[in-house]
């Protein structure tokens, strides 16, 4: 389990800081743009794609680090007054519920990616189908993290796989 942790904790911090060079990308990129457009009448024909895919990168990694954190918007006015066994029983039901909707997210960054294989960009001359590559990607390491929050919600333990319990283990 040990070795698990680190795992999960690395691809925590690699994802924290993707999600951050996108971000910067996407701010560096369209600040630039606007500057040469507005001094220079002239901006980079790849500009636009390229601040398009970084903000692509940025949201989707963003719903994925949004899924580890289980900080997806969720009304739990109802769940919060229920017995303990009844909330863990109702948590799987939306872990399971969660990982069927991935799941469909993934089987549509396929089928997308297979229909636009064959066209690049203008801009930047990539193939179109790198935005559902990412989907794609995105979409497997959600699932992971949502088999990660089923089984902690499983066993009972929502800090299984967190800095928590870590720290919880070298004490004992």
């Amino acid at each position: 389990m040990k070795y698990f942790r680190k795992i999960y904790n690395g691809l925590c911090d690699v994802l924290d800081k993707i999600a951050t060079v996108a971000m910067m990308i996407v701010f560096a990129v369209v600040f630039v743009n606007v500057v040469l457009r507005y001094l220079f009448k002239q901006s980079f024909a790849w500009s636009d794609e390229a601040a398009r895919y970084a903000f692509i990168v940025m949201c989707l990694f963003g719903m994925v680090i949004a899924t580890r954190d289980k900080s997806h918007f969720s009304v739990t006015m109802v769940i919060d007054h229920l017995p303990g066994i009844v909330q863990r029983i109702l948590h799987v039901i939306i872990d399971v519920t969660c990982i069927v909707l991935i799941v469909f997210l993934i089987k549509g960054g396929f089928q997308m990616s297979d229909i636009l294989s064959d066209t690049i960009t203008p801009g930047m001359q990539i193939p179109s189908s790198f935005r559902y590559w990412v989907l794609i990607f995105s979409g497997f390491l959600m699932l992971f993290y949502e088999i990660c929050i089923l089984i902690s919600d499983i066993l009972g333990n929502p800090n299984l796989f967190s800095e928590t319990a870590q720290i919880e283990e070298k004490g004992r």
